[in-house]
C-alpha cells in the first residue's frame, strides 16, 4: 500500500475486512490471555516496529520512536509500548498524567499504540470515547489523553486496523501482566479502584 493511500485510509470502509484467522504464534510473540490463563495463539498479531513507525508518523512526523519494550497480552486488541527515540520528545502533546497542557515532554516515559480491527472499533467510535476522556479530565479525573495529529484527529485508520497512541501515565502499572478478571493485589488497591469508580459516577 503507498503512502498516499495509507494517508487517505480513515473512517469506516463500506468493503467487508479481511480479519486474521487464529493460529500458532511465530517465535518471539508475546503469548494472549484466555479464558483459563496464558494461551499459546493470539487473535490479533503483536505489532511491529515497522507498523508502530508507520503509526507514530501519522502523529509527530518529526519526532523519534525507540524500540518497543512491551506487548499487552490482552485478549480484545494489540497495545505496545514504544520507548522514547532519544531526548527529543517535539511533537507529543500530552503529559501522561491526563491533563492537555501543552507539554512537549509526553513522550519521556513512552508511548502506548493500541490496535483495533475496524470491524470492531472505527475512527468515529474510538473518538467518542477519546471526546469523553477529554470531558473527564476536565473534572479532575485523572486520565491520559490520547494523542492529536496535526489534522486533529485522535483516531487513525489503516484498513483493516484502527490506531489510537497514549502517553505512558506516570507510575507502575501493576496490573498490565495481570488477568482482567483477577481480584486485586490487596485491599488497599481494590478501595482505591473502589473509591475512583465512585468519583467517575
Amino acid at each position: 500500500v503507498s503512502g498516499s493511500a495509507l494517508g487517505r485510509a480513515r473512517g469506516t470502509t463500506a468493503e467487508p475486512l479481511p480479519v486474521p484467522v487464529p493460529g500458532p504464534m511465530p517465535a518471539g510473540q508475546t503469548p494472549q490471555f484466555g479464558v483459563h490463563g496464558v494461551q499459546d495463539r493470539r487473535d490479533w498479531p503483536c505489532l511491529t516496529a515497522d507498523e508502530a513507525a508507520r503509526v507514530l508518523a501519522h502523529y509527530a512526523p518529526s519526532a523519534a520512536m525507540g524500540d518497543i519494550t512491551w506487548h499487552s497480552m490482552r485478549p480484545f486488541s494489540a497495545a505496545c509500548m514504544v520507548a522514547p527515540g532519544g531526548t527529543d520528545t517535539q511533537g507529543w502533546e500530552t503529559d501522561g498524567a491526563g491533563r492537555d497542557g501543552g507539554g512537549q515532554d509526553g513522550a519521556a516515559g513512552g508511548l502506548v499504540i493500541k490496535r483495533h480491527h475496524a470491524s470492531l472499533r472505527s475512527v468515529a467510535v474510538l473518538e467518542a470515547e477519546h471526546a469523553f476522556m477529554r470531558h473527564l479530565a476536565g473534572r479532575d479525573i485523572p486520565v491520559c489523553l490520547p494523542q492529536h495529529q496535526p489534522d486533529g484527529h485522535t483516531a487513525l485508520a489503516l484498513p483493516p486496523w484502527t490506531y489510537e497512541v497514549f502517553a505512558k501515565a506516570p507510575g507502575a502499572d501493576l496490573y498490565r501482566d495481570v488477568m482482567s478478571w483477577k481480584p486485586y493485589l490487596s485491599t488497599g488497591q481494590a478501595w482505591a479502584a473502589g473509591e475512583m469508580l465512585g468519583r467517575l459516577h
